[in-house]
């Protein structure tokens, strides 16, 4: 992964990030202690190079936690993504999760996001879409 499009991740991480609910917390699945802590460097430049991390090697895939809620959102980002949804790079692909619901409640869901998505792609300004996708639930 090159260095422009991790800090371009990051950078959509961060405006997550900071727009979080109390009620809200996203926790990284894979590589969780470098994935957490380069969020956590890029949103507090004064820590870089305290602790000495790698760059990640898979790519980034978290879940959104709502307290209190039912289902969860599940984000995996493709390796090459930079903040935009175009071709030939995939978008995001997000998933909903939930140990007390129904098939059709989990598809209700995946197609609201679909829904969303399609939105998102349609509109001219399609820069930082997984935000924008957060912003929207």
């Amino acid at each position: 992964m090159e260095a422009t499009t991790l800090e371009k991740q990051l950078d959509e991480f961060q405006l997550i990030r900071s727009s979080l609910l109390s009620d809200e917390k996203i926790i990284f699945l894979d590589e969780a202690d470098v994935w957490t802590h380069l969020t956590r460097e890029h949103e507090d430049p004064t820590t870089i190079g305290l602790i000495g991390f790698k760059k990640p090697g898979t790519s980034a895939r978290f879940r959104l936690d709502i307290d209190a809620s039912l289902v969860s959102f599940v984000v995996e980002v493709p390796a090459l993504y930079e903040g935009r949804i175009a071709q030939p790079i995939p978008p995001p692909i997000i998933t909903v999760k939930g140990d007390q619901i129904t098939r059709a409640e989990q598809d209700r869901w995946q197609e609201i996001i679909q829904t969303q998505l399609e939105q998102i792609e349609d509109t001219e300004c399609v820069k930082h879409p997984l935000p924008k996708l957060y912003y929207l639930r």
